[in-house]
């Protein structure tokens, strides 16, 4: 964050600064997704919720940075979809992720709620931090400018 006054900042400084609170939410999903990997067995589709919690965020990290509006949406397929043509290799690279989708609302609730094993838990988890480390080095060169 910055002492200056809102008026005194750059577009910039406040595009890095909505990206850096899109990365940070992702970041703690993440970090509770990782904690509940070593607990009980009945958590581990709760990793599989903060995954897609997290990939969501981090695409909607790369859409701020595109000063693309971001929807309130879960459907991962759709956010990359918004992104298809400023970050092909990306999205192309990301596109596994859509698998996420289908945990972002269903399990919350008891008729879709399912017990998962901890080698799918552990899969899913690879899959989000996989799109963790590609959104952050391609944003990096843009955080890294201040």
């Amino acid at each position: 964050m910055t002492d200056q006054p809102p008026e005194d900042r750059s577009r910039d400084d406040v595009r890095r600064q909505f990206i850096r609170g899109w990365l940070t939410v992702a970041c703690v999903d993440m970090e509770n997704a990782d904690i509940l990997l070593g607990g009980a067995p009945s958590s581990y589709t709760h990793v599989a919720v903060l995954c897609q919690q997290a990939v969501e965020k981090l695409i909607k990290a790369v859409l701020v940075y595109h000063q693309i509006e971001v929807p309130r949406s879960h459907d991962l397929g759709r956010l990359l979809s918004l992104l298809v043509r400023r970050e092909p290799d990306f999205v192309d690279r990301a596109r596994h992720a859509t698998t996420l989708t289908q945990y972002a609302v269903t399990p919350r609730y008891p008729d879709g709620y399912e017990y998962m094993d901890l080698a799918s838990a552990r899969a899913l988890y690879a899959v989000a931090e996989r799109v963790r480390t590609d959104v952050m080095g391609l944003l990096a060169p843009f955080l890294d400018e201040e």
